[in-house]
């Protein structure tokens, strides 16, 4: 256990020297091939066709999230220089967090370790992680050890990710998401301002998202996140009661502006689209790191699109309408 001490979670991959401007310029460019208005796929069979036609072109799997996101923040990464690398560092090391708890279910639920290898393997191909992390991940079978492991990488980014391994032994071997999720965002200390927002907004979603499931599924809400918009102990007080209608007066609070657009059977897509109007409000301000933070967010609209589009049937109109980001 002691041979990933020392290796650092993430890849350090060659620098560049672009400048920025040359990145937003590249990035606007690349911006033209997302579709700006999805509402079109209900005009007209035809239209609807067009758009299916197109965005199988650029992707022909299942596995989207895998792929056309992956792959395209793997290359903004490439593209970055010293200074972008340093400000956007805590994006990718959450998306990269995020790619890791997607691993270990893997491993907790298929019993097959081939078989489980083979989907982390495809998890990890557009990866930011170490290597020698990488291999671990893979390669070890057990579950607790691979956590230790993991753990002893994470720490080299911030102390906040010690104790994860004993928790899970503590607690039949349960992954502790909450807890590396936690473990990042107490670790956060960013000084960019757009940067900042986003993880605000991100830590609002992911409470908004827990509300959510409490009141559809009567799941039993993990202990909420504190540093968005709106406390964990506000979060936590509306998730004790029984009526639908705290969960809208929650998001009204951090999302004054969606009111009125409120759904609680679409509340992920709203969330997004309300990230976005934020987004585009700094732009002004905050031109080139608003930009990119905003086409990072297109490119999660384009990928959660896509899949919809390509993978549910035609027939479901209704069902598009509430899911399609638009």
């Amino acid at each position: 256990m002691k041979e990933l001490q020392k290796i650092p979670f993430l890849e350090k991959f060659p620098e560049t020297e672009y400048p920025t401007e040359y990145l937003t310029a590249r990035l606007k460019g690349r911006k033209g091939r997302f579709i700006t208005k999805w509402e079109l796929i209900f005009e007209t069979p035809e239209s609807s066709a067009k758009l299916i036609k197109d965005e199988s072109t650029k992707i022909k799997t299942k596995n989207i999230q895998d792929t056309f996101y992956d792959k395209e923040m793997f290359w903004l990464y490439s593209q970055m220089n010293k200074t972008l690398r340093r400000i956007f560092h805590p994006v990718f090391l959450y998306r990269e967090i995020t790619r890791v708890i997607a691993c270990l279910r893997h491993k907790a639920i298929i019993n097959e370790q081939q078989e489980a290898n083979k989907a982390i393997k495809e998890i990890l191909e557009y990866s930011l992680i170490h290597k020698a992390v990488k291999k671990k991940i893979i390669e070890e079978s057990s579950i607790l050890n691979l956590m230790q492991l993991l753990e002893n990488s994470l720490v080299l980014e911030s102390k906040e990710f010690s104790g994860l391994a004993r928790y899970m032994k503590d607690n039949n071997l349960r992954i502790p998401e909450h807890e590396i999720f936690n473990g990042f965002f107490q670790s956060l200390k960013i000084k960019d301002p757009v940067i900042r927002q986003y993880f605000k907004m991100q830590i609002d979603e992911k409470n908004l998202i827990s509300l959510y499931k409490k009141f559809r599924w009567n799941e039993k809400p993990e202990v909420f996140f504190n540093g968005g918009a709106i406390s964990a102990d506000a979060f936590s007080k509306a998730g004790l009661s029984e009526d639908e209608k705290d969960l809208e007066k929650i998001f009204s609070k951090i999302f004054i502006s969606g009111r009125k657009r409120f759904s609680f059977d679409a509340i992920e897509n709203i969330i997004i689209s309300e990230i976005l109007k934020v987004l585009r409000r700094m732009i002004s301000r905050h031109t080139q790191t608003a930009f990119i933070v905003y086409y990072i967010v297109l490119l999660q609209v384009e990928t959660v699109n896509t899949s919809l589009l390509l993978f549910s049937r035609k027939e479901d109109t209704d069902f598009l309408r509430k899911r399609l980001i638009v």
